[in-house]
């Protein structure tokens, strides 16, 4: 699809009884937290000769994070039991 744009947030809705609560998380700050921890890892490698193993992780976490981005506006969940309800959406 030609016009899908990229998901930035993270919408976390949680109804109970009379309240409501509705927190966005954006997505950048993951982002960025792991470029950031990736930074840190490569120059940990360079002192010492560990396994490359958390530089793997952190690249399958990076790429994971791009393809929910890429998928645009979908909601991940949406859980009601009885008066209570939670939903988590991408925006």
């Amino acid at each position: 699809m030609w016009n899908k744009h990229k998901s930035h947030f993270i919408i976390l809705k949680i109804h109970h009884g009379t309240w409501s609560f509705s927190f966005p998380i954006p997505l950048f700050i993951f982002d960025d937290l792991l470029r950031s921890l990736l930074d840190l890892v490569v120059v940990g490698e360079c002192f010492t000769t560990r396994l490359k193993l958390p530089r793997i992780a952190i690249n399958t976490l990076l790429q994971f994070l791009a393809e929910l981005r890429q998928l645009g506006r979908w909601q991940m969940a949406d859980i009601t039991i009885c008066k209570d309800q939670v939903s988590v959406s991408f925006y």
